[in-house]
């Protein structure tokens, strides 16, 4: 595996103005083989690192023999003056980046992975007090050398996806099974399968003492998928509400809103259901909120009203059945997002929180996957 500047960039990209927000505000994001830092105001590349496999099959000589397939690149976790990241290639590592420039700080071998069944996990790694938690492993931030790792076997129980760092516990899921974890050893403290015939289907929410998680339906029953509130010191379910195609929910005051098929806002202490908002389309990706407003994706961009799920503002941004979108983010009164067409080409917008009004847009060859703003 070899990291050096990208040799290709995107084309410009074309501003109506400005978005608002601190003149160091970055963006940071991956596509492919590609890891991006984008100017936040106005979509130009700051820097962007490639990495490249440098393997090859083991072939007959003076035969053609092909590279293994291409390294990919996780969702990016940006803390301090460095941006981590999990690398899937035959093996997976975690990697560390200066966060101004760019330069590689270090790179260690480690578990996490860049996966898409049963849900798509990112691979995000998780940064407190100078640790870096990925996949099993826990990592010294400064050169990531390994201080230890959760006592759970991959292959058989499936990636651990880390999802929420509170306190001192982190929590997490494989393909059947929730996990809470003891940040300081890495010593499990419970596990649960809230349904043991449905694999987890999306990323977890913790709050007040409470996880929120998602599972999907059976090759038998596909429309068996539900929603589960469990207690986050035990791992015991206190409630669950059937839905479809869970992709992730957002918490609040006393209200969860939920991306699924459509959108479902309900009280979280008892999972009874306050509102629907039925959506056109393959249903939702991920929630943002600010305010009274959510902000998803799906047949395009929108804004609705938190307390009823009434629409604000809505754009197509080019909405067809072969697009997909990128979960938003809101920073500063902008909605950053990207589209993702059928050949995996992908177009990154800034838009106006309040109206939908674009400030930016920029076209890559390449399928963006979710962005963190620093």
């Amino acid at each position: 595996m070899a990291i050096s500047s990208c040799q290709d960039q995107p084309p410009a990209p074309v501003v109506t103005r400005n978005a608002p927000g601190g003149v160091q505000q970055t963006l940071y994001v991956s596509a492919s083989t590609h890891l991006y830092a984008v100017n936040a105001s106005n979509g130009a590349v700051r820097w962007c690192r490639q990495v490249k496999s440098t393997r090859k099959y083991d072939c007959p000589l003076d035969e053609h023999c092909p590279l293994f397939p291409s390294p990919i690149f996780g969702t990016p976790k940006v803390t301090n003056n460095a941006v981590y990241i999990c690398i899937s290639h035959n093996g997976t590592y975690t990697v560390a980046f200066n966060r101004k420039s760019g330069s590689l700080l270090w790179s260690a071998q480690s578990d996490c992975g860049v996966v898409d069944i049963p849900f798509a996990d990112h691979a995000v790694p998780l940064v407190r007090d100078n640790i870096v938690y990925s996949g099993t492993y826990a990592l010294r931030a400064q050169d990531g050398k390994a201080l230890w790792r959760v006592a759970i076997n991959p292959d058989t129980d499936g990636v651990l996806s880390l999802q929420a760092l509170v306190g001192n516990t982190i929590y997490a899921n494989a393909q059947n099974y929730v996990y809470a974890i003891d940040a300081r050893n890495g010593k499990i403290l419970w596990r649960s399968a809230p349904d043991r015939h449905e694999p987890i289907g999306g990323p977890l929410v913790v709050s007040d003492q409470r996880l929120y998680v998602g599972t999907l339906g059976s090759v038998d029953n596909p429309d068996a998928g539900s929603f589960y509130a469990l207690d986050a010191d035990s791992g015991k379910v206190l409630w669950n509400y059937h839905l479809n195609f869970y992709q992730g929910a957002v918490v609040q005051n006393e209200t969860i809103y939920i991306g699924a098929q459509d959108l479902y806002a309900l009280n979280k202490q008892t999972g009874g259901l306050l509102w629907v908002h039925q959506l056109a389309g393959r249903g939702t990706t991920m929630i943002a909120s600010t305010g009274n407003v959510l902000y998803i994706n799906a047949d395009g961009a929108y804004a609705l009203n938190s307390m009823n799920g009434s629409v604000l503002w809505h754009k197509s941004l080019g909405s067809s059945p072969s697009v997909s979108f990128v979960p938003p983010v809101v920073v500063s009164g902008v909605v950053y997002l990207a589209s993702i067409d059928g050949h995996g080409r992908s177009i990154f917008y800034a838009l106006n929180a309040s109206n939908g009004t674009e400030y930016w847009q920029s076209d890559y060859p390449y399928q963006l996957e979710p962005l963190v703003v620093a």
